[in-house]
């Protein structure tokens, strides 16, 4: 049994927020076109792309036809798959704030292994409930739990805006909190994406479209360090190891 201390949210409290998110609709129609991977994209067939989205996103902003050039020679093909998890940072989110520390103090390599499934499950659930908000997603994705083979961690699928978190790694606190993160990140890069409004937003919108997916070639991955170069990926595994190196401070 865990102790309330001033400030922090109990375990009821956080199942009554549960269940308020659940109650949320969640609608499985998809309106964007589903992902076509590309294993090679040419700089030309990069900026041709971003050409018509940029198109859209500049109308929108009324940003200055000098602007728009500026931006169109920039090397859009190294923007996309040249990433390094350390090339993001995330100041504008707040790790101090109340809500998330009663939540991720769970984490805590102590707490979680004194937590029954269930109760994993319920904190997985409240931590993803949280990124929602933070991230003011307007489709909260349905968190589904499965058991998968080991190395599978998680997995966000648009086609019906699930995130599917595999049952066999979650007994490692630092690795559930890192999933969780990871796959909602990408629900907010494609809601991004969608209706593109920044530069970043059509990069998101370019990366989804030649997306590149590591291959198994016998027994071996290939493709594995491309795969986690291009920039959703790259991001989404520095958002997660924000979460990471949070609950490892503690």
């Amino acid at each position: 049994m865990f102790l309330k201390k001033e400030g922090e949210y109990t375990m009821n409290e956080i199942a009554k927020e549960i269940q308020e998110y659940k109650e949320v609709s969640v609608s499985d129609e998809v309106k964007t076109p589903g992902i076509m991977p590309k294993k090679e994209m040419s700089l030309e067939q990069a900026n041709s792309i971003y050409d018509k989205i940029a198109d859209n996103v500049f109308s929108i902003n009324n940003e200055t036809e000098q602007t728009k050039e500026s931006v169109e020679n920039e090397d859009v093909y190294s923007e996309i798959y040249d990433c390094d998890i350390e090339d993001f940072s995330f100041e504008d989110f707040d790790l101090k704030d109340e809500r998330l520390e009663s939540i991720t103090q769970y984490f805590e390599t102590d707490t979680w292994q004194k937590l029954d499934i269930d109760d994993k499950r319920a904190i997985i659930q409240a931590f993803e409930t949280y990124l929602v908000k933070a991230l003011d997603l307007k489709r909260p994705p349905r968190v589904i739990f499965y058991y998968g083979p080991q190395g599978d961690c998680g997995v966000y699928n648009r086609a019906n805006n699930t995130i599917k978190i595999n049952m066999n790694m979650i007994d490692n606190p630092k690795m559930a909190i890192s999933t969780i993160a990871h796959e909602t990140w990408h629900a907010y890069q494609y809601q991004c994406a969608e209706n593109p409004q920044t530069r970043k937003d059509a990069l998101y919108a370019i990366n989804f479209i030649n997306y590149i997916r590591p291959v198994m070639v016998d027994g071996n991955w290939t493709m594995f360090e491309e795969y986690e170069s291009q920039l959703v990926e790259a991001e989404a595994n520095a958002f997660g190891k924000l979460f990471e190196e949070k609950i490892g401070e503690k």
